[in-house]
């Protein structure tokens, strides 16, 4: 009755079996009820406020087990993990999970639990913002996450050091979240896209991850470099069957440059990219 919804602390401790492993020797193993905690609290919270929002702060893989329990989010810790300190190729088989379950996570870079995420150095983190707020789900933005704050804070501490504000990172998330808002985010349809080497014997593709979105005859290809090596590849976008037959700009939202091609080539063979270290592009069709 008091707000739209809640983050619930390490929602998995509540599930029966994680519950009974925890305490174990504490409590009976006969004792363990007959259902599970979140469905029969949720429902009844539902109820009465149908709309309220149930997050679960989840690890151990138990995402999915904890959105079928009635959870509406579920923390993406896995892709924060690998965005952080995994390979581009261990990003884009994270990202091959069904749609449905993926509108379903909450992304992020940094939170109140995790380092900051500028110390991960700032180009990076750029390319990492990218990918956690042009995914499907809910992006989670933390405090100080857009002026670039370096210094983790303790959630009990109720003052924090002056940290100089960096202005260009500030100026590049303004940017990223207008580019965000647009409805296609929030209706179209996402996929993933298969990459492939620009030239016999370039592996550089590897380095990089590609995905779009569609809705109604509007089209955004979300491109982004993580690595700090110079990366071509060869985007294949035959699923967007609208391309071809026309010519097409490409407006890249984030750094203003555009780019004509042609449909039919997009198609096949693909779209050529060549992404500076950690680069990103996302790029606004528009028949030319």
């Amino acid at each position: 009755s008091q707000c739209d919804g809640m983050r619930c602390d390490m929602a998995m401790l509540m599930v029966n079996r994680i519950f009974s492993h925890t305490w174990l020797g504490y409590y009976p193993e006969e004792e363990m009820p007959e259902q599970e905690f979140w469905p029969e609290i949720i429902a009844q919270v539902k109820a009465t406020y149908p709309g309220f929002l149930f997050i679960a702060e989840v690890y151990w893989n138990m995402e999915h087990e904890l959105q079928i329990q009635g959870f509406d989010y579920t923390y993406d810790k896995l892709l924060y993990d690998r965005l952080v300190g995994g390979a581009p190729r261990d990003v884009r088989v994270h990202l091959i999970a069904g749609v449905e379950y993926q509108q379903r996570l909450v992304r992020f870079i940094e939170n109140h639990d995790e380092h900051r995420a500028a110390i991960m150095g700032v180009e990076k983190s750029r390319a990492a913002a990218v990918i956690a707020a042009s995914l499907s789900g809910m992006t989670l933005l933390h405090d100080g996450q857009f002026s670039g704050r370096c210094i983790k804070l303790p959630v009990q501490i109720g003052r924090q050091p002056d940290e100089p504000a960096d202005t260009d990172l500030e100026a590049f998330y303004r940017k990223l979240l207008a580019e965000t808002r647009h409805e296609i985010y929030q209706y179209g349809t996402w996929r993933l896209f298969n990459l492939f080497p620009a030239w016999s014997g370039n592996a550089t593709y590897d380095n990089l991850v590609a995905y779009g979105w569609a809705h109604e005859g509007q089209y955004r290809l979300v491109i982004v470099n993580l690595t700090p090596v110079q990366s071509q590849a060869v985007v294949n976008l035959s699923a967007w069957q609208g391309l071809a037959g026309q010519h097409w700009r490409l407006d890249d939202t984030l750094n203003g440059h555009d780019y004509v091609r042609d449909g039919n080539d997009m198609v096949h063979p693909g779209l050529f990219i060549d992404l500076e270290p950690y680069g990103s592009h996302i790029f606004y069709f528009e028949r030319a």
